[in-house]
C-alpha cells in the first residue's frame, strides 16, 4: 500500500452521545490500535476492552452496544493511535524467489513504525541541534527544566492569587458602586420627595388662599347665592311688607277695641277738671269717692299722671 497519511493518531472530543469513531490512518491489524480515554482532569486510561473495530466501515465502536459504560461526556477525550510491533518476519533464502507484496508489506510496516516514532519524538525534550551538551549533562538539563517548571507553577499560583485578589477587589468595587448608586437613588428620591412636599405645600397654600378669597367674597354677598327660601329658615308665614302695611292681628284688634276713644277720654277729663274746680277745699275732696285714683301730691309720684293713654296735669290742685 502507499502511505499518504503521515499521522499515527487522532483525538476526539466527547459529547455524551457519540459511540462510533472513525479511524483515519492505516494499520496492519486491529491489535495494533491503542484506545485511550482521557478524563476531564487530563488523566489517561488505556482501554483493554469494551470496544471493537468495524473493519468494513473502518470505525471504532466505543462503548460497545449493550455495555454498561457511558459515552464520553463533554470535556472528556478519546485518543486513537497506532502501535505497530517492532518486528520483522519476512525471510528470503539464497537463489529463492520472493513475492513483491511481502517486500511492500515490510516497507509499509517500517514506514508506520517511523511515523509513530516521529510522533513520539515531537513530544520529547530535545537539545538544540547546535548544542554541545553531552549525555552526562542531560540530567542537569532536565533538572533545570524541572526547576523552571516549578518556578512557572509558583508564578502561576501567584498569578492566580493576584487574579483572585483582583476579582475580589473588582467585586468590592462593584458593590461599592452599587451602594453608591443606591445612595444616589435614595438621595434623589428624598430630594424629589422634598420637592413634591414643597409643591404640595405651595399648592395647598394657594388653594387655602383661593378658598379664603372665595369665602370672603361669598360672605359679603347679599343676593342670596344659595337661593334660600323663608320656609327653609322657619319663616314661611312671614310677609315681606312694611310696618305701615302690616295688617292688625285679631289679638291686637281685640285689645284696641277695649281702649277708650281719645274724644271720650278728653270729655271725661274735662268733666273731672270741672268737678275739681268746684271743690276748692282739698279736705272735702276725696277722689276715691268717685272711683278715681288718689292723685294728690302725697299719693302720685310726679305731677303728670297718664290716664287711659291721656296725659293730665293736676298741678293746679296741689
Amino acid at each position: 500500500m502507499t502511505l499518504t497519511y503521515s499521522q499515527a493518531k487522532v483525538v476526539y472530543q466527547g459529547d455524551g452521545e457519540t459511540t462510533q469513531w472513525a479511524i483515519p490512518f492505516p494499520y496492519l491489524q486491529t491489535a495494533d490500535l491503542q484506545v485511550v480515554r482521557i478524563g476531564t482532569d487530563g488523566t489517561e486510561s488505556v482501554l483493554s476492552g469494551d470496544f471493537t473495530v468495524d473493519t468494513d466501515l473502518n470505525v471504532l465502536l466505543y462503548p460497545m452496544e449493550g455495555s454498561q459504560t457511558q459515552p464520553l461526556a463533554e470535556g472528556e477525550k478519546l485518543l486513537l493511535r497506532r502501535r505497530t510491533p517492532l518486528t520483522q518476519q519476512a525471510a528470503f533464502g539464497a537463489q529463492q524467489s520472493f513475492d513483491p507484496a511481502v517486500l511492500e508489506a515490510g516497507y509499509d510496516k517500517a514506514m508506520m513504525i517511523a511515523q509513530e516514532q516521529a510522533e513520539e519524538l515531537t513530544r520529547t525534550v530535545r537539545f538544540p541541534a547546535a548544542s554541545s551538551t553531552v549525555q552526562t549533562d542531560a540530567a542537569q538539563y532536565l533538572k533545570g527544566i524541572q526547576q523552571a517548571q516549578e518556578n512557572a507553577d509558583k508564578a502561576n499560583t501567584i498569578a492566580q492569587s493576584a487574579v483572585t485578589a483582583a476579582q475580589n477587589a473588582l467585586q468590592t468595587a462593584q458593590q461599592a458602586v452599587q451602594n453608591a448608586d443606591a445612595a444616589v437613588g435614595t438621595h434623589n428620591q428624598s430630594t424629589q420627595a422634598h420637592a413634591d412636599l414643597r409643591t404640595a405645600i405651595t399648592q395647598n397654600a394657594q388653594v387655602n388662599m383661593q378658598t379664603a378669597t372665595a369665602l370672603s367674597g361669598h360672605t359679603a354677598r347679599t343676593d342670596n347665592p344659595h337661593a334660600v327660601t323663608k320656609a327653609q329658615v322657619g319663616l314661611g308665614n312671614a310677609d315681606n311688607t312694611s310696618d305701615e302695611d302690616k295688617p292688625v292681628s285679631a289679638a291686637a284688634q281685640a285689645a284696641l277695641d277695649l281702649k277708650a276713644n281719645s274724644a271720650d277720654v278728653e270729655e271725661e277729663v274735662a268733666s273731672i277738671h270741672a268737678e275739681l274746680a268746684r271743690k276748692q277745699d282739698e279736705n272735702d275732696f276725696h277722689p276715691q269717692d268717685y272711683g278715681w285714683p288718689d292723685i294728690r301730691p302725697a299719693a302720685r309720684p310726679d305731677a303728670i299722671v297718664l290716664l287711659c293713654g291721656v296725659k293730665a296735669d293736676y298741678s293746679a290742685y296741689d
